[in-house]
């Protein structure tokens, strides 16, 4: 009876500090709005001071197309995905999981699949496109087709015979 009773105080006085850590982690959880789902989780993250961070990176990369600067923010979007599973799957403290717990935070599954696809995706928005790694004629003249059959000719070094020109 002595252990059952000790056992209901240390639970109640745990509580406040169950409490505290919300109000940490997550100054803009509401306890009203019940526990997390992982929806939210990505909210909280892409609002978070590091997710506009990404969110100002990628736009600055989509605006400028440079091609250092995607792989740049490819590999910093899969850091802060890796990171993210570390933390959360083998670094998580007792923090994380009494956040968990108590329902300001969940599992961030869905944050992570979703940098790891903006990483990969941009990733390849940094790879040259096919027409840019073989495009070696420059077609911004206005050239009439003689011109540019020769063009055609000098670069690859062929020759085009008049009935085979024809024929196109």
């Amino acid at each position: 009876m002595l252990r059952g009773f000790l056992t209901l105080v240390v639970l109640v006085a745990a509580s406040p500090a169950f409490a505290e850590v919300c109000d940490k982690e997550r100054p803009r959880w509401n306890p009203a709005d019940g526990r997390v789902n992982v929806f939210e989780e990505l909210y909280f993250f892409l609002t978070s001071p590091v997710g506009i961070g990404l969110i100002a990176l990628i736009a600055t990369t989509l605006y400028f197309r440079k091609r250092w600067l995607s792989f740049l923010c490819a590999g910093l979007v899969f850091t802060i995905a890796t990171i993210t599973t570390l933390n959360w799957f083998w670094l998580g403290d007792s923090i994380i999981t009494a956040a968990f717990n108590e329902g300001c935070r969940t599992s961030p599954i869905v944050t992570i699949g979703v940098l790891v696809l903006l990483s990969v995706w941009l990733a390849q928005y940094g790879r040259p496109r096919v027409t840019q790694r073989l495009n070696t004629i420059d077609l911004g003249d206005d050239l009439d087709d003689v011109e540019m059959l020769m063009a055609i000719e000098e670069t690859f070094g062929i020759k085009i015979e008049d009935e085979e020109a024809k024929n196109w």
